[in-house]
């Protein structure tokens, strides 16, 4: 799959507009590494706190797998689980207070979506204004 992607990456090198974004994307492959390796990081502990704290009252924190999935899909906007679980007039069932949550939700919402990836923007886009 992966030499697919580079071939039709390479076919981008015919037309002007898309030979800028094969530039930009190698001119940026080394920060991008780096990015990946503080966003896996930030992701992953995020994951794991939320399978620590919340593993045994949310089915979506149940696994490591539903958890990594849960935060994932969080990125992608989609949260009806948070919703659902803070309209609920009980606690979570682990004696677990609902703060937490919203303290994991809060502070995942403004480190991961909205710092780190306006860092991955920034990169990417500090790489095309030197391209172009």
């Amino acid at each position: 799959a992966g030499t697919i992607i580079m071939k039709f990456f390479k076919a981008f090198q015919s037309n002007p507009r898309l030979y800028v974004v094969t530039t930009t994307l190698q001119a940026a492959a080394i920060d991008l590494a780096h990015f990946m390796v503080i966003f896996l990081a930030v992701f992953v502990a995020y994951s794991n706190l939320g399978h620590i704290f919340f593993g045994g009252d949310l089915v979506q924190f149940s696994s490591m797998q539903r958890s990594f999935n849960t935060a994932f899909m969080v990125l992608q906007g989609e949260f009806g689980w948070y919703v659902d679980a803070m309209d609920g007039l009980t606690g979570l069932s682990s004696g677990m207070p609902r703060n937490f949550l919203q303290i994991w939700f809060w502070s995942y919402n403004i480190f991961v979506l909205q710092i780190l990836l306006n860092m991955l923007m920034a990169i990417i886009l500090e790489q095309y204004s030197l391209v172009t």
